[in-house]
């Protein structure tokens, strides 16, 4: 900057300047003011309106704008992703309307169809695969001129391969199958209920040749076919045809009072050097009771009295030992049966062991044995008629021939029984 005179110019139009700009931010700078009072000249220039900074938390994505005079410090993002939650049952392709998919349940089943093959062939899936193949193409078979079914098959070495004979041919065997079944004993159990499995417990099925002769086999020892072979169509007891009506009449009672005489043995007791075999006539169940002093009877009440609609169920027989008979008698217009124990030898005491139930402990004073009998009624049972519709439906008996593949059939009767309605109170059973 060259001499001294030029330094001292060039600082006093700094000065002037400076009091320019002071004066020009409204703030008075006299003539006489020093150079050094500038200083708080600038500190009293008035600054703009005070800017309010405050933080910002973002968690959503979008656009923020600060209010006038504000900023934002610090600001803080934690936007979480829009994701969705698929779960893909079906195959195909899938877009996500948000960021993405968490979690994703894939839950694609195969379209997979049953096969089941009865003849020989090439067989192509229509879908995604078979799931389940079940065989059962039958060997070629025929009939001799006595009826009897022949299967051929072709004959194998130890290891399943088919053995050929000289010319290269396979070589074929002839094994005889059984022309026909018949049921030469009816299964033990011909009474249901609608909707009973078929129980062909008790019943025989055997095998026969052509001409008549008893097929005997290793699947047929005797000519016997095992039950477990055998197929029941229907499987269960439905009604069919035209049904026959009958009335039952049945007693509801409290089952404490019940004696239940279904079955065949009661016990077998030991009677001093001598057993006797107790069992029960039919089955159902009697109502039970203790009558004590009855005009018509000085006896004491040791043994119980039975009463039922069917005779028999009063009926506990033991051996060739039995003296008791069932009485009919009327009550509200229904035909009742009792058996009064009460006279019955010491000697069958036994009569009534493992039968189940309890007797009703009953003072007939200056009544009847009928009248104390029905007053029992009145007061412990419900004596109810029921309409029952049965019906005869034939039950086809179905037997396959592991050998030749032949359906062979049979048919057996069973009786088929379907409540109706009843006429008095209680419930049926």
């Amino acid at each position: 900057m060259g001499t001294l005179e030029d330094k001292l110019t060039y600082l006093s139009g700094t000065k002037t300047a400076i009091k320019n700009a002071i004066i020009a931010k409204g703030v008075n700078v006299g003539e006489n003011d020093t150079f050094r009072s500038y200083a708080s000249k600038i500190g009293d220039i008035e600054t703009g309106s005070q800017i309010n900074v405050e933080s910002l938390s973002v968690t959503e994505n979008g656009t923020y704008t600060a209010e006038s005079g504000s900023a934002y410090s610090p600001v803080y993002v934690n936007v979480s992703p829009d994701i969705e939650r698929l779960d893909v049952t079906e195959n195909g392709t899938y877009s996500a309307s948000g960021d993405g998919y968490d979690p994703v349940v894939v839950n694609v089943q195969p379209d997979l169809e049953r096969l089941d093959v009865t003849e020989n062939g090439t067989y192509t899936p229509t879908s995604d695969g078979y799931n389940l193949v079940t065989v059962n193409v039958p060997k070629a078979t025929y009939t001799d001129n006595d009826g009897n079914v022949h299967a051929v098959d072709f004959q194998k070495d130890q290891s399943g391969n088919v053995e050929l004979d000289g010319d290269g041919n396979p070589i074929t065997t002839d094994t005889e199958s059984p022309a026909s079944i018949d049921i030469t004993t009816n299964p033990t159990k011909y009474y249901y209920n609608s909707g009973e499995t078929i129980d062909f417990t008790g019943g025989v099925v055997k095998a026969y040749h052509g001409d008549g002769t008893l097929f005997d086999d290793t699947s047929t020892p005797n000519g016997v076919v095992n039950n477990s072979d055998l197929v029941f169509s229907p499987a269960k007891a439905t009604p069919d045809g035209t049904p026959t009506q009958t009335t039952e009449t049945r007693i509801i009672c409290d089952s404490e009072y019940l004696f239940n005489t279904a079955g065949e043995t009661i016990a077998t007791i030991q009677f001093f050097t001598e057993t006797r075999i107790y069992t029960k006539k039919n089955y159902g169940d009697a109502f039970g009771a203790y009558i004590y002093n009855c005009n018509n009877s000085g006896r004491f009440g040791f043994y119980p009295i039975l009463i039922s609609p069917i005779p028999d169920y009063c009926l506990i027989k033991q051996d060739s030992y039995d003296s008791a008979t069932a009485t009919p008698f009327e009550y509200n217009g229904n035909t009742l049966y009792y058996c009064d124990y009460r006279g019955i030898a010491r000697s069958d005491d036994k009569k009534y062991s493992n039968v189940g139930g309890r007797a009703i402990t009953y003072d007939a004073t200056g009544k009847t044995l009928i009248e104390a009998i029905k007053e029992l009624l009145d007061e412990h049972a419900t004596v109810v008629t029921t309409t029952v519709n049965n019906y005869i439906t034939d039950i086809t008996t179905k037997y396959v021939d592991p050998i030749s593949g032949v359906t062979l059939t049979d048919t057996f009767e069973i009786t088929v029984s379907e409540i109706g309605s009843h006429s008095s109170g209680g419930q049926h059973f």
